[in-house]
């Protein structure tokens, strides 16, 4: 995205890479995400980033730090570690037991 490469390491962390592939930065070991890489998607700058148990983080896509904007937890959980999909400002995100569907559009 814009230049870098967004995504979350095999210990969970979500990480910037330049195009070379040296980490930019990191989320830290106190900011983990989803594993088998994701979920997470890109959007207008903005990258949604869930966990394992529920909980979306969102992210300023910038290579000048990890900076998060909010946090909250949209699904129960557990295994909230499908894709996402994203379509005309809403966003489908499941875990083991339920599907729903966030308005993701400016307010």
């Amino acid at each position: 995205y814009e230049g870098y490469i967004y995504g979350v390491r095999t210990d969970r962390q979500l990480v910037c890479l330049s195009p070379e592939g040296d980490a930019v930065w990191t989320s830290t070991s106190a900011n983990k995400f989803g594993r088998n890489g994701g979920p997470y998607a890109i959007v207008n700058g903005l990258l949604y980033v869930m966990d394992d148990h529920g909980a979306m983080t969102l992210v300023e896509a910038s290579p000048t730090g990890y900076r998060p904007l909010a946090h909250a937890k949209v699904l129960e959980g557990p295994d909230s570690w499908g894709p996402i999909a994203i379509a005309a400002n809403r966003m489908i995100v499941r875990d083991i037991h339920k599907m729903i569907c966030l308005d993701i559009s400016e307010q």
